[in-house]
């Protein structure tokens, strides 16, 4: 599995491919089984999030979805009514 990028060969450090995050070469393998026990990457943001706060983020992605078709919805309404359509 290749996931790290190494950042600076002088402080060892590298980049966990699912946290994100810069860590000691010589603490990745501890990191790694944190990461990958505690962690996912969100399919929509590619951010790290706990597993147990994965619902609550992908609730939160669909009340943004939400909130823009009703921004939408409302903006196609400004636009007839300026238009005087009757609908």
């Amino acid at each position: 599995m290749v996931y790290i990028i190494l950042l600076n060969k002088k402080l060892n450090l590298i980049i966990f491919y699912i946290s994100k995050k810069e860590i000691e070469k010589s603490k990745i393998f501890m990191h790694e089984n944190f990461c990958v026990a505690n962690i996912i990457l969100c399919k929509i943001c590619d951010q790290p999030i706990m597993k147990s706060e994965y619902d609550e983020h992908m609730t939160e992605h669909e009340e943004e979805k939400n909130n823009e078709k009703e921004i939408n919805a409302n903006n196609i309404i400004k636009d007839l009514e300026s238009k005087n359509y009757n609908y």
